[in-house]
């Protein structure tokens, strides 16, 4: 986090209590002995003047659609205060207040801006959670990190769950023909995992014998309800997962670490893997998308963008999942669970 910033809140009425007001994406709150502290990318603000419960109730109704007048009444709260939280929250560019004339729409290019600017926080964000900081590191454990490579192979290989959805409920054939050639891309790129597995000792029946955890499928199902709701929904998420620039050289750091502390085989893989995707030009998929689109409604560009932080929050609850269940191999969930070889259940040597 960059900086703290704390603001006791005056109970002063805003000029703009009838407008609707929207809390910004990647905002985050929880309860402390001082208040409810809020946090994005850049900054923590922490809230005082209301009690932390109430104040919560009130941030989670900040939907766009609801106004400070609205909210303050409907929850029994003093609209003084909430007028000033809201205030301090737009100050920080944690929210916004919402104009009540229609919005105009964005064009394509402006649309994919927007979440280039979103995107490279975000990222920061996902892999400062411990488990892609050990595994960086090194300290995590070798049946983390072979967890981990499962979990990724059972992600890459439900591309033909995701990337099939989206050209199924893409109407519109200028940009199924993307989605058609990413899909006939994309299709076999479980094998780059798989092979790596193999470096670990993993073998094709010890994966089929560990199906993918729970949160494994719900990123799955995210990308796949992505694709139900609007091309340009799926077209963000896929932004997220692409390297682009600077995020490209970051990567390639992050392989030549692991490779110091865990099989380089496996490692090599996956970083041709991430060439090959460099290769296709799959980090500009979501410009393809936004040019053949043009203008864009200000209400798809929110919903595509509310749906890309829903997708950055299931890859946070995934990788606490994976590092849960595959920390070590006596987790609840064992990782590889090896048969007995015929020596050692005869008693002897295995």
């Amino acid at each position: 986090m960059n900086q703290l910033v704390r603001k006791e809140i005056q109970n002063t009425i805003s000029n703009d209590a009838a407008l609707p007001i929207s809390l910004a994406w990647g905002v985050r709150f929880e309860e402390t002995a001082d208040g409810l502290r809020l946090e994005d990318s850049e900054m923590t603000i922490t809230l005082a003047s209301i009690e932390p419960a109430r104040c919560r109730s009130f941030l989670d109704r900040l939907d766009g659609e609801h106004s400070v007048s609205q909210l303050a009444g409907a929850l029994g709260i003093n609209a003084g205060g909430c007028a000033a939280i809201v205030a301090c929250l737009v100050d920080n560019r944690m929210a916004r207040r919402m104009d009540a004339r229609a919005p105009k729409p964005l064009s394509g290019a402006q649309f994919a801006k927007i979440c280039r600017d979103l995107i490279p926080g975000w990222k920061s964000r996902l892999f400062g959670h411990p488990m892609w900081r050990a595994l960086s590191s090194g300290d995590a454990s070798r049946a983390l990190f072979e967890g981990w490579l499962l979990e990724n192979f059972h992600f890459i290989e439900g591309v033909t769950l995701r990337l099939s959805a989206a050209v199924a409920h893409c109407g519109d054939p200028s940009l199924r023909k993307h989605f058609i050639k990413h899909f006939a891309e994309e299709y076999d790129h479980c094998e780059f995992f798989r092979r790596a597995l193999a470096a670990c000792g993993i073998s094709d029946e010890e994966i089929s014998a560990s199906p993918p955890l729970a949160a494994t499928q719900a990123v799955l199902n995210w990308a796949r309800d992505a694709a139900r709701k609007d091309p340009l929904c799926y077209a963000a998420c896929s932004a997220f997962l692409e390297s682009t620039g600077a995020d490209r050289e970051s990567a390639k750091e992050f392989f030549e670490r692991m490779a110091r502390s865990y099989e380089p085989r496996a490692v090599k893989l996956m970083a041709q893997h991430a060439q090959l995707d460099e290769k296709y030009g799959h980090a500009g998929f979501l410009e393809k998308i936004c040019e053949e689109l043009g203008d864009i409604e200000a209400a798809r560009a929110e919903r595509a963008i509310q749906c890309l932080w829903g997708f950055v929050e299931t890859l946070e609850l995934w990788s606490t999942c994976i590092q849960r269940y595959h920390a070590s191999a006596t987790a609840v969930r064992p990782a590889f669970p090896r048969p007995q070889s015929s020596r050692a259940a005869a008693g002897g040597e295995p």
